[in-house]
C-alpha cells in the first residue's frame, strides 16, 4: 500500500476543494486537463521572461524614469529653498508696515470722527440759530399766508437715514413765503430737518456700534464720547423746538380766546391758518421723535394736552380748595361742569382739531375722546382728595357713587366714551386707515389698553380699604330697598295689574318686577369695574343675598323657612291657606299664583342673565379658582359648565316646584271632599237597571256636579293668574292626580256597578274628561285609568265576562289601553247581575 502524505500543501488544499466525496472522482479527468493548460501557460511566460530582447526595453524605460524623479526632486528643493526666502522677505515688510497702517487707521477714524463731530455740531447750530432767529410761527404776511400754511415740516423733505461715515450736513431752504431778493422767513419748524438727521445719525451710531468686547479701547471710548456729545445736541434741540413750539401754540390759542367756547359765527381765517399750522408742525414734531424712539411713545400728544390744560386750571380753581363750589357733598357740579365744557367744545373738535389728525394720517387718535380723557383725569384727582370726608358718610358716599355712575352713563350713550374694557373708542369716526396712515406704538396700543381711558368709579377700586366700604354702603342699600319692595301693600299683586296681566306673558308681581330692576341696578354699579374680582364681590356679596332674601321671604309667606320676611300683615293675606284648610277662595289661589309667578319670573330672568358675558366671566374665574384649588389638592378638576345663578335656580325651582305641589294639593284636596258624598252612596251606582230606562247622554249625577262645577272655577281662576307655560304643566299634573284618585277610590270602596249605574259612572267620568277639553283636545290621554274602568263597568256583563276571560290582545278591542288583565279582572269583580238588584 502506498503512504499518503499527511501534511498539508497546495495539492491537499486543491483536492479539499474539487474531491469532497466518492462522486466527484469522476470528474479527476477534467481536473487533469486544465492543470495541464494553466501548467503550460505558466511555463509560456517564463520562457518568455528569459527572452532578454523582450525584457531590455522594460528595464531601459525604468531607468529613464528614475531619472526623471531625481531630477524632479532637485527642482522641489530649490523651489522650497526661494520659497523660504520669499517668505521671510514679506514677514520683514509686514513688520515694517504694520505700524505704518495702524497709524493710517487712526489718522482715517480721526478723520472720520473729525468731519462727523463738525457736521453734528453744524447741523445743532443750524437748528439753535433758526430757533433763535426765528419769528412766530405761524405769523405771516397776509398776502403770503396761503404759502406759509402750505409750508410745513410734513411736507419738508426729510433726509433719510446717514451713516457716520458719510454725514455732510445740507443746506436750509429758504421759507416758502420769502419772495426772491429778499431776506428768507425763519419759522421755528424749519429747525425740524436739521433735528431728524441728528436723529438719524445717532441711529446709524447705535446700529454700527462695536462689539462690547473689542480690542480696540480707543476706538471705543470716541464713539462713547461722540455719542454722548450727539444725545446732548439732539436732547438740546428737541427741547429747545418742542418748547418754542409749544410756547407759540399758547400765544395762537389765547388769541383764539380758548377756553371760550368756539362762537357761533366762527373764529377768524388767519387765525385758524395760524393755529392749524401750529398745530400740523406740533404734531408732526411729537410723532417724528415717538417713531425714532428719541422719546417715550407712552405720553399724550402735546396738541391735545395743551387744549385740556386751561380748562384743568378752571376746574382745579372752581372745585378743588376752599371755594364755595368745592363742596364734597355736592358731586353733581363739578360733573356738570365737565359735561357742559365737553358739550360747548364739541363743534371746534370735530371740525377743526379733528380734521386736523385725519390730514396728516394719525387716525388712531380721537380729539374728542382725548379731550374727555384729559378733563375727567382732573376730575379723578379732584375725587380722590375728596374720598376721606364722602367715606365718613354712607349716605354721602352713595349720593356720589350715584352721581358717578350717571355721569358715566352719560357720557357713554351721550358721547361714546370709552369703558375701562376698551368699549366704544373712536366710534364717532371713520376708522379704516388709509394705507400710508401713520401707525404709532403709542396710539394702537393706547387703543387696545383699557386703562388708558379712565373712568371716575376707579377712585373707588384704588384702594381694598375704600372698596370695602362701598360694599358696605351697597348692602345696606340694597337690604333697605328689597326690604321697602316686598313689605308694600300691594307688592305681591301683579305688576301691571290684575286687567293687564295678560300683558306679560311672565306676570310678575310688583315685588319680583322691582326686585328684579334693583338686581339689574346693582349690575350696573359694577358692570364697568375694571378688576374681574371686584365684580366678583359685588356679585357674591350684595346679588346673591338679595337672591336668597327674596328666596327666603316667599318661604315665610307660605309658612315655611326663616328670615326677616315681611310684616305680619303681609303674611297674614295667605298664611292660614297653608296650614291644609280645603276652603280656598279666589283670593287665596290669586295669592298663590303670584308667588308662583315671582318665583318663576326671577327664575326666566337668572337663566337669561347667566349667558351674558359679564357673568359667564364670572363663572370662569370662579371655577380658574376651584381647577387651581383642586390642583394643589391633587384632586381631578371635573367641575361641570354651568352658570353663577346654578345654586340659586336650584334652590327657586325647588321652592316653585313645592308651591306648585301644594295648590295641586289644595285643589285636589277641595274636590275630593266635595266628591265624597259622589263616592258614598251605593245606590248610585246599583240603584239603576235597564228596566229603569237610560238617562239623557248629557245627565251627570247630582252628587257629581257640585265637585265638577268647583274644579272647573279652581282651574278657570288658577289659569287666569298663573302663566300659561307653568298652567299647562299644572292642570296635567292635576289630572294624572285625580285620575289616580279616583280609580284607587272606586276600586277600594267595596261598591259595586249594575247596569245602569256603571253607564251613569261613566257619563260622569266623561263629564270630567270634558272639562278639561278646554286645556287640550285629547283630555283621554290624562284619564286613562278612570276611562277603562268607566268602559268596563257600562258594557253588559255578558261581555264584561268575556273580556277577563280572554288574553290582553283583545283589550285593545274595548278600548282598554291603561289597565291590565290583572286589573280588568279586578274591576269586572265589581259588575252585578241587575237580578241581584231587586
Amino acid at each position: 500500500h502506498m503512504s499518503v502524505p499527511t501534511h498539508k500543501g497546495p495539492w491537499r488544499d486543491f483536492l479539499d476543494v474539487h474531491i469532497t466525496n466518492l462522486a466527484s472522482l469522476s470528474q479527476i479527468p477534467t481536473l487533469v486537463d486544465k492543470l495541464n493548460s494553466e501548467q503550460a501557460s505558466v511555463g509560456k511566460k517564463i520562457r518568455t521572461f528569459r527572452d532578454k530582447n523582450a525584457v531590455t526595453p522594460a528595464v531601459q524605460a525604468g531607468k529613464e524614469l528614475l531619472d526623471n524623479v531625481e531630477t524632479t526632486e532637485a527642482s522641489r528643493r530649490q523651489l522650497q529653498l526661494e520659497l523660504d526666502q520669499y517668505r521671510q522677505s514679506a514677514t520683514d515688510m509686514h513688520n515694517k508696515l504694520s505700524p505704518l497702517a495702524s497709524r493710517i487707521k487712526e489718522l482715517e477714524e480721526t478723520k472720520e470722527y473729525l468731519t462727523l463731530l463738525l457736521s453734528v455740531r453744524q447741523l445743532r447750530d443750524d437748528a439753535l440759530s433758526i430757533l433763535a432767529s426765528a419769528q412766530e410761527d405761524g405769523l405771516d404776511p397776509p398776502a403770503q399766508s396761503q404759502s406759509s400754511s402750505s409750508s410745513t415740516p410734513s411736507s419738508t423733505p426729510i433726509a433719510n437715514t446717514h451713516s457716520p461715515k458719510m454725514p455732510g450736513p445740507r443746506p436750509l431752504s429758504p421759507s416758502p413765503s420769502s419772495l426772491p431778493g429778499e431776506v428768507p422767513l425763519v419759522r421755528p419748524h424749519m429747525a425740524l430737518p436739521p433735528l431728524l438727521r441728528l436723529i438719524d445719525i445717532q441711529h446709524a451710531l447705535q446700529k454700527d456700534a462695536p462689539p462690547a468686547n473689542t480690542n480696540e479701547p480707543t476706538t471705543s471710548h470716541i464713539l462713547a464720547n461722540f455719542r454722548a456729545q450727539l444725545d446732548s445736541y439732539v436732547r438740546e434741540v428737541a427741547d429747545g423746538l418742542e418748547a418754542r413750539l409749544k410756547a407759540d401754540y399758547k400765544k395762537c390759542l389765547e388769541a383764539l380766546g380758548w377756553p371760550t367756547p368756539m362762537p357761533r359765527a366762527g373764529y377768524d381765517e388767519a387765525l385758524l391758518n395760524r393755529f392749524r399750522n401750529i398745530f400740523t408742525h406740533m404734531l408732526v414734531l411729537q410723532l417724528s421723535l415717538q417713531n425714532r424712539g428719541t422719546i417715550s411713545s407712552d405720553g399724550d400728544l402735546w396738541v391735545l394736552s395743551l387744549l385740556v390744560q386751561p380748562l384743568n386750571m378752571r376746574f382745579y380753581f372752581h372745585f378743588t380748595g376752599t371755594q364755595p363750589t368745592a363742596r364734597t357733598d355736592k358731586p353733581e357740579w363739578p360733573l356738570h361742569h365737565v359735561k357742559k365744557s365737553v358739550q360747548d367744545h364739541t363743534p371746534f373738535l370735530l371740525t377743526v382739531v379733528q380734521p386736523l389728525l385725519q390730514k396728516e394720517r394719525v387716525v388712531l387718535y380721537n380729539a374728542k375722546m382725548e379731550f374727555i380723557r384729559g378733563i375727567t383725569q382732573a376730575v379723578l384727582v379732584k375725587f380722590r382728595g375728596d374720598l376721606p370726608s364722602v367715606l365718613a358718610s354712607p349716605g354721602q358716599l352713595l349720593h356720589s357713587i350715584k352721581e358717578f355712575l350717571a355721569f358715566e352713563k352719560f357720557m357713554r350713550a351721550t358721547h361714546n366714551y370709552p369703558t375701562p374694557l376698551g368699549d366704544n373708542i373712536g366710534a364717532d369716526i371713520d376708522m379704516q386707515a388709509p394705507d400710508d396712515a401713520i401707525m404709532h406704538d403709542s396710539p394702537q396700543g393706547a387703543f387696545q389698553e383699557a386703562g388708558r381711558f379712565p373712568s371716575i368709579m376707579q377712585v373707588m377700586e384704588e384702594n381694598e380699604n375704600i372698596f370695602a366700604k362701598w360694599i358696605e354702603a351697597e348692602i345696606q342699600l340694597a337690604s333697605s330697598s328689597l326690604h321697602n319692595i316686598i313689605t308694600r301693600d300691594a307688592a305681591w299683586t301683579p305688576y301691571l295689574g290684575e286687567t293687564l296681566a295678560d300683558v306679560d306673558a311672565l306676570k310678575p308681581t310688583r315685588a319680583a318686577h322691582q326686585t328684579v330692576d334693583l338686581l339689574a341696578a346693582v349690575t350696573e354699579r359694577y358692570r364697568y369695574l375694571a378688576h374681574p374680582e371686584h365684580k366678583l364681590a359685588f356679585f357674591n356679596e350684595i346679588q346673591k343675598y338679595l337672591i336668597w332674601q327674596f328666596h327666603n321671604n316667599i318661604q315665610v309667606l307660605c309658612g315655611s323657612g326663616s328670615g326677616s320676611g315681611p310684616s305680619p300683615s303681609v303674611r297674614g293675606l295667605v298664611s292660614f291657606a297653608w296650614s291644609g284648610s280645603t276652603g280656598w277662595d279666589t283670593d287665596q289661589i290669586f295669592h298663590c299664583c303670584n308667588l308662583v309667578n315671582s318665583i318663576n319670573y326671577l327664575i326666566v330672568v337668572m337663566r337669561d342673565w347667566g349667558d351674558q358675558l359679564l357673568f359667564l366671566d364670572m363663572f370662569v374665574l370662579i371655577r380658574n379658582r376651584s381647577r387651581s384649588t383642586r390642583h394643589l389638592s391633587g384632586e381631578v378638576d371635573d367641575a361641570p359648565l354651568g352658570t353663577v345663578f346654578d345654586e340659586m335656580l336650584q334652590g327657586y325651582k325647588l321652592l316653585r316646584k313645592d308651591l306648585t305641589t301644594m295648590m295641586e294639593e289644595v285643589v285636589l284636596t277641595n274636590f275630593t271632599a266635595h266628591a265624597s258624598q259622589y263616592f258614598k252612596r251605593r245606590k248610585l251606582w246599583v240603584g239603576y237597571s235597564s228596566q229603569m230606562g237610560q238617562p239623557d247622554e248629557q245627565d251627570v249625577s247630582p252628587e257629581f256636579c257640585e265637585p265638577l262645577l268647583i274644579l272647573k272655577d279652581q282651574l278657570e281662576t288658577i289659569q287666569k293668574y298663573l302663566t300659561d307655560k307653568r298652567f299647562d304643566k299644572f292642570w296635567r299634573s292635576l289630572a294624572s292626580r285625580v285620575d289616580a284618585h279616583i280609580y284607587k277610590q272606586v276600586m277600594t270602596s267595596g261598591h259595586h256597578f249594575g247596569s245602569g249605574g256603571g253607564a251613569r259612572f261613566a257619563r260622569d267620568m266623561r263629564a270630567l274628561r270634558l272639562l278639561f277639553r278646554s286645556y287640550t283636545s285629547h283630555p283621554d290621554s290624562f284619564f286613562k285609568a278612570t276611562k277603562d274602568l268607566a268602559t268596563i263597568v257600562a258594557m253588559p256583563n255578558a261581555d264584561a265576562q268575556t273580556l277577563a276571560q280572554n288574553k290582553g290582545a283583545i283589550l285593545e278591542n274595548h278600548g282598554i289601553h291603561k289597565l291590565t288583565l290583572a286589573q280588568v279582572a279586578d274591576v269586572v269583580a265589581l259588575r252585578v247581575e241587575d237580578d241581584s238588584l231587586m
